[in-house]
């Protein structure tokens, strides 16, 4: 794709493919002069008045084919609204150098003195035309978006109103916390996300969407309510998602059932569904485990590599660095069992894991075993768990990819290099994929858990 820019007017040109044999894109943004400016060239020199913000507004694009002929045109139009203005006010004395002496403009004030206003307006989009030129015809179908902001404290459009050439219309709302009276019309709140749409206006949570509604010429297509709940971890997260379709009665459609201590959503599931684990680590920003299937509190998975334990009490903090299966480190069990805690007695469970000894651990509860394939000195394993209210693992050698979860789930699990991205998967098959990173920390190759490459990414500069 080629770029280049047109400076004799705020425009944008796009081609696809270096001499746009794929046609072009030519945008057209708006521009404003800033306020104040013969003002600022005088004593004592006030601040020029900023208007960066009516800049590169995109006022139209159109869309030409590699021949020339346009085939669209979008049309947007905007409008300012005065939030505030600040008097602001500068002062200052002039000082001769040649005489050392001082010169004053305002000999009863000794000082010189100016005062000016400095704007804070907001941009609001108020429409979009989108016309489609048949080429060939020369016909166009025009489609208009009006944008609406009902809620003066609100700076998104809560109503959009659309019309074909038909005149039909579309009408959205998109209400967020601020439009808590306006939702509670519209669907009847409940007394937990009431309090929690309280609690996210205090906190300034209005970006959020929260309810929605769809009707075309008139009549109601569905609703979408996103309720929000006060969570024991001192967080405002989803609780749930309602859904009404026309006149049918609103029903929940997605639950989200528990979150840790970092807000990191730990199990949620469609209404009548199974039920969707998941395991986070390095400080809670990266989903280490995903399990279908499965409750959270069924679950463990751990590769020792960062600082959690992912629901495993490891006997020992420390690791062997620079040898395992999936990340960097594993673990020899001689310095102490890893065992999880909280499943049922009646369930069955798998624990897996991948060995360097060539031989399987002792597993609790363990009804059987299954050997699996060895790569890089790595033996893979599995045992069957029945009767056991903690899977316990023991044994002398190193351990990694350690994973727990019921006979009827599906466990995918993943290894990071923070900041850079991820370097391992392993399926639900136990089949490992690994990321190898280049010095730049972009993707330089894919390969399978033979070493095999998949894939490679090569970066050229243009020219080269």
């Amino acid at each position: 794709m080629k770029i280049s820019f047109l400076t004799t007017c705020p425009l944008f040109r796009v081609h696809y493919r270096a001499n746009g044999e794929n046609g072009n894109n030519v945008y057209y943004y708006s521009f404003a002069t800033d306020g104040n400016y013969n003002g600022s060239k005088g004593f004592p020199y006030p601040s020029i008045i900023s208007y960066d913000y009516e800049r590169g507004l995109l006022l139209e694009k159109d869309t030409y084919t590699s021949s020339g002929s346009l085939t669209n045109k979008e049309l947007n139009s905007y409008q300012n609204i005065n939030r505030n203005s600040i008097t602001a006010y500068k002062v200052a004395y002039k000082y001769n150098i040649l005489s050392s002496c001082y010169s004053y403009n305002y000999v009863a004030d000794i000082l010189s003195r100016v005062f000016y206003q400095d704007k804070t307006d907001q941009v609001q989009k108020t429409s979009t035309t989108d016309i489609a030129y048949n080429t060939s015809t020369g016909d166009s179908l025009i489609t208009t978006t009006n944008y609406y902001y009902d809620n003066a404290s609100n700076m998104q459009p809560i109503r959009t109103v659309t019309f074909n050439s038909k005149g039909d219309s579309v009408l959205l709302y998109n209400r967020t916390a601020l439009e808590k009276s306006n939702i509670n019309s519209s669907i009847t709140l409940t007394s937990t996300a009431s309090a929690a749409i309280d609690t996210m206006v205090s906190w300034n949570m209005v970006g959020m969407p929260v309810e929605s509604e769809k009707y075309v010429k008139g009549s109601l297509i569905n609703k979408t309510l996103f309720n929000y709940k006060n969570q024991a971890n001192s967080y405002v997260q989803p609780d749930n998602v309602m859904v009404q379709n026309t006149t049918y009665p609103l029903e929940t459609r997605v639950q989200y059932n528990s979150y840790n201590s970092a807000g990191s959503l730990l199990e949620q599931q469609k209404t009548g569904d199974a039920k969707h684990g998941y395991i986070w680590d390095y400080k809670s920003t990266y989903l280490i485990a995903d399990v279908a299937n499965s409750d959270a509190a069924s679950i463990a998975y751990t590769s020792f590599e960062a600082d959690g334990s992912g629901n495993w009490t490891i006997g020992s903090g420390l690791r062997n660095t620079g040898s395992g299966i999936t990340g960097q480190q594993s673990y020899n069990l001689v310095n102490g069992a890893c065992s999880s805690a909280g499943i049922s007695t009646s369930g069955i469970y798998i624990v897996s894991y991948w060995s360097n000894t060539g031989s399987a651990f002792t597993v609790s509860g363990s009804t059987s075993v299954k050997q699996g394939k060895t790569v890089n000195g790595w033996t893979y394993f599995e045992h069957q768990v029945t009767g056991v209210s903690t899977a316990s693992i023991s044994g002398n050698g190193n351990i990694d990819e350690l994973r727990l979860y019921p006979l009827t789930a599906q466990m995918t699990t993943y290894t990071y290099s923070p900041l850079i991205g991820i370097t391992s998967q392993c399926d639900t098959g136990n089949k490992i994929t690994y990321y190898e990173y280049d010095g730049f920390g972009r993707l330089k190759d894919i390969k399978n858990q033979d070493g095999n490459i998949i894939k490679v990414y090569n970066y050229y500069y243009q020219g080269q």
